[in-house]
């Protein structure tokens, strides 16, 4: 045993791998890439286990994704886990993750991350050096690259603070805390569980979440596509821009592109920003190509995201009601 600070460290955890969990869906071009990324890793020695938690509603995902693991090097670190969907079938994140985690052995490490992620071998030691079984988990800063970028370096990206997705912990604790154990009611798609994740383990006071900046995890920039009224759209959008580079790199890009980024908006009016589709718009809709089972699996998650946003709005409201009357019976000083 050896101690980090007043911590107690089991040195016994660089004889295990850590389990790396990484949540799938429809982004063959990706997974070959990251697929690459883990056949170099365990090249270099690094003691890792690969769960691809891959959504069993999409049966060209299956089949993609066992083409594309019987492809690498090292086939047998990696382990396909087919896991189910949301409530109207479709991929979701959080419900990967928990599904996936079940192959992980209760003292062993998991590392959760995504298929976007460059990964150096420090990432895994920073894993365990940061996951303290019953007491600490890791959620590192990583580094977010703009378009075009792939090093650390001035104006080639940010540290994303505001992101809980990449995450280490002991699996026993992951199960403790079971902070997805309602995730079919409680999500949609992609956003808003790894924040619930990481609150759920500041709320208890066995826990200890702990952040550091972590260069050897980075965001691959990629084009973003964002699900409109789902919880995290907004979000979503706020990020995807965010991600293009500073106002100095897109004011330089549309120089060179010779693009007068001011004339895109210099003949709309207010009429031309009013959205003639109504709530309709960026909800696919029922098409004849499409088999019944798509379309039913389509309506259903439109009326899921329409109850959803009127939940939200409910909610909006009751939140503003309850303020009015704590501001007309608090007492006047």
């Amino acid at each position: 045993m050896c101690y980090i600070g007043v911590k107690q460290f089991d040195e016994s955890v660089w004889q295990h791998p850590v389990h790396m969990v990484v949540p799938y869906s429809k982004r063959p071009g990706r997974l070959k890439w990251f697929l690459d990324q883990f056949d170099r890793l365990r090249a270099a020695n690094v003691q890792v286990h690969l769960i691809l938690a891959v959504c069993k509603e999409a049966q060209q995902d299956i089949a993609a994704s066992n083409d594309l693991v019987e492809s690498i090097k090292f086939q047998k670190d990696v382990q396909i886990s087919l896991v189910p969907g949301d409530r109207t079938g479709f991929f979701s994140r959080s419900i990967s993750i928990r599904e996936g985690s079940a192959a992980v052995p209760p003292d062993s490490i998991m590392f959760v991350t995504d298929i976007d992620m460059y990964i150096f071998p420090p990432m895994f030691d920073s894993c365990r050096y940061n996951s303290i079984q019953g007491s600490q988990v890791y959620f590192p800063v990583f580094y977010n690259l703009y378009a075009r970028s792939s090093r650390i370096d001035k104006d080639a990206g940010y540290w994303r603070d505001s992101s809980y997705g990449m995450s280490c912990m002991y699996k026993s604790d992951f199960d403790a805390i079971g902070a997805y154990e309602n995730a079919e009611n409680m999500f949609v798609g992609w956003g808003g569980e790894d924040v619930a994740l990481s609150e759920a383990f500041l709320k208890d006071s066995r826990y200890e979440v702990f952040r550091a900046v972590e260069p050897s995890l980075r965001h691959k920039w990629h084009i973003k596509h964002c699900e409109q009224f789902t919880p995290s759209y907004h979000d979503c959008i706020s990020v995807s821009f965010q991600q293009l580079g500073t106002l100095k790199i897109v004011g330089r890009y549309l120089l060179e592109k010779k693009i007068d980024a001011q004339a895109l908006y210099a003949d709309r009016t207010d009429e031309d920003n009013v959205n003639p589709a109504g709530f309709d718009e960026g909800v696919s809709q029922p098409d004849s190509s499409r088999s019944m089972l798509e379309n039913e699996k389509l309506a259903r998650r439109k009326d899921f995201l329409m109850r959803n946003e009127e939940l939200r709005e409910e909610q909006l409201w009751r939140a503003q009601a309850a303020r009015k009357r704590e501001r007309k019976e608090r007492p006047e000083r």
